[in-house]
């Protein structure tokens, strides 16, 4: 399952605010992106056809189907799959490299690893 950036608008909606109606998510992302109606419905409907998403009436409710760390989970690991050679040592090298970790994500990420130990 690997996520478009237009069915990731459509899932933070959701995993942020809950079920809510169709005709609700199109104004929401109307005011975040300036998308149309046309196109939330076709986002929302890729997404029911993909199990992302369960649709019900009555008021073309729409919830979750999948959580988000499960996404992120599976994201990540298409992620390091694809630019890092499976290795995560080589994502997690690339991002300390990078110069964009603040002092307080450096402190948080040597605490997470410090758990493992």
């Amino acid at each position: 399952m690997e996520l478009s950036k237009s069915a990731l608008r459509v899932m933070n909606q959701l995993w942020e605010k809950g079920e809510l109606p169709a005709k609700t998510l199109c104004g929401l992302l109307h005011e975040q992106c300036g998308w149309n109606k046309n196109t939330t419905y076709t986002i929302l409907n890729s997404c029911v056809k993909k199990g992302l998403i369960e649709r019900r009436e009555p008021g073309f409710l729409c919830r979750p189907l999948v959580g988000r760390e499960e996404v992120r989970t599976q994201e990540l690991g298409h992620l390091v799959d694809g630019l890092f050679q499976g290795s995560p040592a080589l994502l997690f090298s690339t991002l300390v490299g990078s110069g964009s970790l603040s002092q307080e994500d450096v402190e948080e990420m040597r605490a997470l690893i410090d758990k493992l130990k």
